[in-house]
């Protein structure tokens, strides 16, 4: 019941951070120099459509004029967009295009209209010179980034965990001295400089892989291979992290009572340290591995551009150029629930693990 009432709690948190996040990045996307009107227009105070042409996913309709003022069909404020119509040609008139995208509102009208429209499921058109819906845009990038994360997120553990229990076990010796000293290389070096060495090693040297990201279509091992230098290139710095808090974890638990009956019942070494030692020495591994959520979402940002792959991280640089306000506020709100979301589950893992937690 306790248990129930804090997952309760944890989501009311998340709904009152998503929103906060959400309201924070409207109001910032807002205040970046420069009118998107000016790039759905192509950097054109006016720009002319022709009749039966296509803005914003609504058809120019030249059928209906009145002193060169057109009725466009399917607009619901009509001449919101189309200003004036020549012959077989309109003028679209960058604040006319301001009316339409409601950019002349006040700012919170705008966001609780914008608000409105996502609790629904319409996060809106793209501001680009070819509108399109900003959600299969997003959903379209979302596969590459995640497999991008979940690779590097494996690799972590997979490296940081084995080293861990084994600089923990072997405590002040040369192994654990040469594991100290590279984890503090490799939380030194940035993830993009790491990248640029693996290109120039297997890339550039022994041509094993190639420098650009192949997407699943063109087979599973080339997706794997091509994506294995920037999920290396992310994993190491998090699992030199992880390898040196799981190593002060897990020497603090084998000075524990339980420990020491462990050992005097002979058991063997290696069943201590992963099937006793290694759970109660999991919290601040799982503690930061959560928090990491964010920063690896950041670094996925530098290997997308760096490697072509056309993820999440590539697709909002691209809209900020653009000022392309709603597909950077999907974006971040989708950022902003995947990392809150992580966090509520490694809290409610904290009670899986210890069963001290769970029955407080």
């Amino acid at each position: 019941m306790r248990l129930t009432r804090q997952i309760l709690l944890k989501l009311l948190r998340l709904v009152g951070a998503v929103f906060a996040v959400s309201l924070l990045t409207f109001l910032l996307a807002h205040k970046i120099p420069g009118d998107p009107t000016a790039i759905i227009l192509q950097d054109k105070v006016n720009q002319m459509i022709p009749c039966g042409g296509s803005l914003l996913g609504k058809t120019v309709d030249c059928s209906q004029l009145s002193e060169g003022v057109i009725h466009p069909k399917g607009y619901e404020a009509p001449g919101a967009v189309v200003s004036i119509c020549e012959a077989d040609r309109c003028v679209i008139a960058s604040d006319a295009l301001r009316h339409q995208l409601d950019l002349d509102e006040p700012i919170l009208t705008q966001y609780f209209h914008w608000l409105g429209n996502a609790l629904q499921g319409d996060f809106g058109i793209t501001y680009d010179t070819q509108p399109q819906p900003v959600w299969p845009q997003i959903a379209e990038a979302i596969p590459p980034t995640l497999q991008l994360m979940i690779m590097a997120m494996i690799l972590s553990l997979v490296i940081a965990i084995p080293l861990g229990i084994y600089g923990a076990y072997r405590e002040h010796r040369i192994g654990d001295r040469v594991l100290t000293t590279g984890s503090f290389l490799f939380v030194a070096i940035p993830n993009f400089v790491l990248a640029i060495f693996l290109i120039i090693i297997f890339v550039t040297w022994l041509g094993m892989v190639e420098s650009v990201a192949s997407p699943w279509s063109d087979g599973v091992w080339k997706s794997l291979s091509t994506f294995a230098i920037p999920a290396v290139a992310l994993a190491m710095g998090m699992a030199a992290v992880y390898q040196r808090l799981l190593r002060s974890d897990m020497i603090a638990t084998l000075q524990e009572d339980f420990i020491l009956m462990a050992r005097a019942k002979g058991l063997p070494t290696w069943r201590i340290l992963t099937r006793h030692a290694l759970r109660p020495s999991s919290f601040s591994l799982l503690t930061v591995f959560g928090i990491n959520v964010g920063t690896l979402i950041g670094g996925t940002v530098i290997m997308e551009v760096m490697f072509s792959i056309s993820g999440v991280g590539k697709l909002i640089t691209k809209s900020i150029y653009v000022r392309n306000y709603p597909t950077i506020q999907a974006v971040v709100v989708l950022i902003a629930v995947v990392y809150v979301a992580v966090n509520v589950l490694t809290d409610i893992c904290y009670s899986l693990l210890d069963p001290r937690i769970r029955h407080a």
